[in-house]
């Protein structure tokens, strides 16, 4: 935050929203991307596979990216604890680096056993003192990004075995293993041996590690010999390039330059879909196009005119003209009616105009209203600009459509200087769940600083997000979010317009590729045809 309470480009990172593909603010670094890395990846073999990423990547520190580019490489480096499905539905996480699920030695006490056969790429094994190390670390007030705030149950984590991890607890809770699927354990002596152990020399216990690579354009990695995890891994060495234009990353697949890219466009499905030595398919996952209201900012400081804009927008025309048919529209609540956690609110919205205008009237909105709407510039969120604009005009709105760099709208927002802004980005490759999701976006800073929402039904949706936390079964877990959802499907400071598809092209040369609905690419059993 800067000294007048705003948000800066570098307290937008710290917040732990602006990756694009994570919960993001649509391709914030996409504007200021390298040209494309040239060079070719050459014909596909055994030992080699070339991917091409749509966005950028900072540095490796698993402890504070937020970036979700850096999430999927660091999904080759690092090892979890616990491990959380790749795809829907997820289930439940499974032991990763942990031996077993966490022994409970009473409500607010666990320990956890280390599987004792890891080691760090630089050949030091890993010890309870490590995950203690990464825990503390990801607690510290001082380290940027979010975690902090879903380990904060945690009152202390420490060393009481060499391979064993006793936790103590604030209170009980049923989501320990769910949090402890966010801890990439790092290496402690690595880390305090060198800054670049959490820059671009990463030391994990994952399958790949880092031979070589330039920050943001691209990476290089072989496969760890010693690797001893569960997953199955057959090419020795994976290149990782940025290419933020999709006409040079379907060009890079055609030609081969690529094995695997990420973020096809809509427009590109149906003609690669008749190349033969393609594959490509978009498959659903939780990247949303989602309106921002700035809540203290009239008209929109009244929650009737925040859900009139819902009704009056065409969602069904987005998904058609801008996507493809490639997403879905969410009109009935902020969770996808798929999710487990998910439950129906009693608000659901619809395309009514009619009905837009009505609320309009009852919240003094007068005709001509005029109302500034930043759009970040990806072309994916810009393209909805002209319907947007054409459907408030028709509810007898004045908007502004203003784009801008995706880095810079959400810094403006903070300002005060939008009625509303129109956003993108996902949550689930930091965690799938509901809970995550609804935490991350109404709770603490985030809302307050770019939805200016700072309410007593703000501070009720946060007790309510704590007492989830603080459940002591699964039913009194799924009613404390069951009120969350309910809460911010009325009050929508922030609200889901449309769910849009992951779409990923690989190579058919490639046996078991399985694309999936977040930025990132599986390599588990995959290998080439014979």
């Amino acid at each position: 935050m800067a000294a007048d309470g705003t948000l800066t480009r570098r307290g937008v990172l710290q917040l732990g929203g602006l990756g694009l593909g994570a919960f993001t603010f649509g391709g914030l670094l996409s504007a200021c991307t390298s040209e494309t890395p040239e060079g070719a990846a050459g014909a596909i073999d055994s030992e080699r596979i070339s991917a091409m990423m749509s966005d950028q990547f900072d540095n490796l520190d698993p402890t504070s990216t937020v970036f979700a580019t850096t999430i999927a490489i660091n999904d080759l480096i690092y090892e979890s604890l616990y491990r959380t499905g790749q795809y829907r539905p997820v289930g439940d996480p499974t032991p990763e680096l942990a031996a077993s699920l966490p022994e409970e030695v009473d409500p607010t006490t666990y320990r956890i056993a280390l599987r004792e056969d890891v080691t760090f790429h630089d050949g030091s094994p890993l010890t309870a003192d490590d995950v203690v190390f990464t825990i503390e670390r990801i607690k510290d007030p001082n380290t940027p990004g979010f975690r902090s705030q879903f380990l904060s149950f945690i009152q202390e984590a420490r060393s009481t075995g060499t391979y064993e991890v006793t936790l103590r607890l604030q209170h009980p809770t049923t989501l320990l293993v769910q949090r402890l699927s966010l801890v990439k354990v790092m290496s402690r002596k690595a880390v305090n041996a060198s800054s670049d152990a959490v820059k671009m020399s990463p030391v994990g216990t994952g399958p790949y590690q880092v031979v070589s690579g330039v920050s943001g354009q691209q990476l290089n990695l072989r496969k760890y010999g010693k690797y001893s995890g569960q997953r199955h891994i057959e090419f020795q060495n994976v290149e990782i390039k940025v290419a933020t234009d999709s006409a040079a990353r379907v060009a890079g697949l055609k030609t081969g330059n690529a094995q695997v890219i990420q973020d096809v466009p809509g427009a590109s499905v149906d003609s690669l879909s008749e190349e033969s030595a393609v594959g490509v398919e978009a498959v659903k996952g939780d990247f949303r196009i989602f309106f921002c209201f700035n809540c203290k900012k009239a008209p929109f400081d009244n929650k009737l005119a925040r859900q009139a804009i819902l009704y009056g927008i065409d969602r069904d025309a987005i998904v058609k003209s801008t996507f493809f048919g490639l997403a879905e529209p969410a009109w009935a609540g902020q969770i996808q009616p798929d999710d487990p956690d998910y439950t129906r609110p009693s608000t659901v919205y619809r395309y009514d105009p009619q009905h837009a205008k009505s609320l309009l009237r009852q919240a003094g909105v007068a005709d001509g209203e005029p109302m500034s709407i930043g759009i970040v510039s990806t072309d994916y969120v810009a393209s909805q600009g002209p319907i947007i604009e054409e459907n408030l005009r028709s509810l007898g709105l004045n908007p502004s459509i203003v784009p801008g760099a995706p880095g810079a709208i959400p810094s403006r927002m903070s300002k005060g200087e939008f009625h509303a802004v129109v956003l993108a980005g996902a949550s689930d490759i930091f965690n799938p769940t509901a809970e995550f999701y609804l935490r991350y976006v109404y709770y603490g800073a985030f809302p307050r600083t770019v939805s200016h929402w700072d309410t007593e039904q703000l501070r009720q949706i946060e007790a309510d997000l704590d007492e989830a936390v603080a459940a002591g079964n699964e039913e009194e877990r799924k009613n404390a979010l069951s009120k969350v959802q309910e809460g911010v499907q009325d009050e929508v400071p922030f609200a889901t317009l449309v769910w849009k598809r992951q779409i990923t092209g690989w190579s058919s040369s490639l046996e078991n590729f399985r694309p999936l609905g977040h930025i990132g690419f599986p390599l588990d059993d995959v290998r080439v045809k014979s």
